[in-house]
C-alpha cells in the first residue's frame, strides 16, 4: 500500500460499501474495495481504537451502526486541539520558569553587589613554608662524542639556521650541559621565594658517552671517536656543573647509574656495571670532591639504585632503561612494567628484612621505613624522552636527552626531539610536588 493513501477519504467509502454489502462480506472483499491489500487494511484497522477488536467486517459494520465516520475523525479533532493547549501550557510555564530564573539571577546580582569588599590586599613574605625540600636534577642520554649535521636529518638544514639545534658534537654537549645546571639553579632560586631549598641531589641515569664500539659503523657517526676522551670530556664537563652546584646546596648528593652505551664489553648482559666508562666518570667525581664532606656520592656496583630522600620517608629508584622492552613501538607499558618488577624485588627485600625482626618488637617510624624497601618513584631514561605518569601509587619520570635527533632515530622512529632534561622538588610531607621540563630551545 502507498504510504500517501488518504485513509480518512477510505473510511468514508469503506462506510458507505458496508450498509449496502452482506453480513457475509469478508476482509479480501473490502480490501478489494478500498483497492490495498488485505494486511494493510488490517494494520490500518488496529491503529484505531474504535476498529481494533473487530474480528470480521460484520463487527466492523455493527460498531459503524451507531456512529459514523465523520464523527469519529471529528472526535479525532478535538482530541488534537487538546494536545495543542496542553503544549501551550507547557510554552507558558516554561517562559515563566525563565522569567523566575532572570528574577533570581538579578537577586544575586543585587546582593552580591551590597557585600562590602575585603580590605586591600598586598603580596606578603612572612609565613614562609619551614618544611625544607629536596630539588631533584634527573640527567642522562648525553652522548658525549656522538656527532651529526643538519643537513644529516633534512636537506636544507645547514641553510636554515633555525634549525641549528639538530647539530651535535661534544663542544655542544658540554654547552648544553652547562645550560641545563643553570637552568636547574634558577629553578630553584625562584621556589626558594615560597619555601626553603636547602638540599640538592643531582641523578644521572647513564649514556654520558656514546663509546666507539657497540656496534659496526658506530665510529662513523662520532665527533670524538677515542672512549678515553669522551670519558675524560665528559667527567670535566660534569665536574664543573658540580662544583656550581656544591655552592648553592648545603648538602648536594649526587646518584649515578650506569647506561647501556658506556659497557666496556659491548655485548649487553656480559659487561658488569662496574665495568662501565660512566661508572668510571662517576668514581673520577667522587675522588674529586673528597675534601668536600656536604658533596656526597651514592655510585652502586648494580643496574639500579634506590635512593633515600627526608631521612628515609621518601624513596627514588633510578635505573637506565636500556631493559625495558616497546610495544607498538611505545615504551611506556614496558616501563611500567619494568618498574612492577622491580616494586616486586624491593618487597622481596622488606620481607627479608622483616624477618630480622624478633616477634612482638616495637620499632620506630624511622626504622620502619628503613625497613621498607619500597619506592615512591622511579626515574630511568635511554628513550630520550621526557614523560612522567603515576600507576601503583609510584611516581614515573623519564628523562630526555641532549641529542635533538639521530640518524638512527629518525629513520627508525622517525623522531626528532627538543634536547631536555627533567627536575624535580620532594617535600618531606607530600613527596613530590613539582615537576619542570628543562628544554633547550637553542
Amino acid at each position: 500500500m502507498p504510504e500517501q493513501h488518504n485513509w480518512a477519504e477510505a473510511f468514508l467509502s469503506m462506510e458507505g460499501y458496508l450498509e449496502t454489502a452482506g453480513d457475509d462480506v469478508t476482509w479480501q472483499a473490502l480490501a478489494d474495495h478500498l483497492n490495498v491489500h488485505r494486511t494493510t487494511l488490517r494494520d490500518a484497522l488496529r491503529r484505531q481504537p474504535e476498529f481494533r477488536d473487530c474480528k470480521s467486517p460484520a463487527e466492523l459494520k455493527a460498531v459503524l451502526a451507531g456512529r459514523s465516520i465523520a464523527e469519529l475523525l471529528a472526535e479525532k479533532t478535538d482530541t488534537m486541539d487538546l494536545q495543542v493547549a496542553h503544549w501551550k501550557a507547557m510554552a507558558r510555564a516554561l517562559e515563566q520558569q525563565l522569567k523566575n530564573r532572570q528574577w533570581f539571577e538579578e537577586l544575586v546580582l543585587r546582593a552580591a553587589a551590597a557585600l562590602p569588599p575585603v580590605k586591600p590586599l598586598h603580596f606578603s613574605t612572612k609565613g614562609k613554608r619551614k618544611n625544607a625540600q629536596i630539588a631533584v636534577l634527573a640527567i642522562g642520554d648525553i652522548h658525549r662524542g656522538f656527532g651529526i649535521e643538519p643537513e644529516v636529518i633534512l636537506p636544507d638544514g645547514a641553510a636554515d639556521p633555525s634549525l641549528e639545534i639538530l647539530r651535535y658534537n661534544p663542544e655542544i654537549a658540554d654547552r648544553r650541559l652547562r645550560e641545563v645546571f643553570r637552568i636547574w639553579l634558577e629553578i630553584v632560586a625562584d621556589m626558594r621565594q615560597a619555601s626553603p631549598v636547602e638540599e640538592g641531589i643531582v641523578v644521572s641515569v647513564g649514556d654520558l658517552i656514546d663509546h666507539s664500539g657497540l656496534r659496526q659503523g658506530q665510529e662513523r657517526r662520532l665527533a670524538d671517536p677515542n672512549v678515553i676522551s669522551q670519558t675524560l670530556g665528559g667527567y670535566e664537563a660534569l665536574l664543573e656543573c658540580l662544583v656550581g652546584a656544591a655552592e648553592q646546596f648545603k648538602r648536594l648528593r649526587f646518584v649515578g647509574v650506569p647506561g647501556n652505551h658506556g659497557r666496556a664489553i659491548p655485548k649487553w648482559g656480559v659487561s658488569q656495571p662496574t665495568e662501565n666508562f660512566d661508572y668510571l666518570i662517576y668514581r673520577l667525581l667522587e675522588a674529586s670532591f673528597r675534601n668536600s664532606p656536604h658533596v656526597q656520592f651514592e655510585i652502586p656496583a648494580s643496574w639500579y639504585h634506590v635512593f633515600e630522600m627526608h631521612d628515609g620517608r621518601w624513596k627514588a629508584l633510578a635505573f637506565h632503561g636500556d631493559e625495558v622492552r616497546s610495544y607498538l613501538g611505545f615504551p611506556w607499558y614496558g616501563a611500567d612494567r619494568a618498574i612492577k618488577g622491580y616494586q616486586g624485588m624491593m618487597w622481596w627485600i622488606t620481607k627479608q628484612r622483616a624477618m630480622g625482626l624478633k616477634p612482638g618488637q616495637e620499632i620506630s617510624a624511622d626504622e620502619f621505613m628503613r625497613v621498607l624497601a619500597m619506592f615512591d618513584m622511579a626515574i630511568f631514561g635511554h628513550f630520550h624522552t621526557n614523560a612522567s605518569w603515576v600507576t601503583a601509587a609510584v611516581e614515573k619520570l623519564a628523562v630526555g636527552s641532549l641529542v635533538a635527533a639521530s640518524e638512527f632515530g629518525t629513520r627508525k622512529f622517525h623522531e626528532i626531539s627538543t634536547p631536555s632534561q627533567l627536575c624535580a622538588f620532594v617535600h618531606p610531607e607530600h613527596g613530590l610536588r613539582a615537576t619542570s621540563q628543562i628544554r633547550l630551545r637553542s
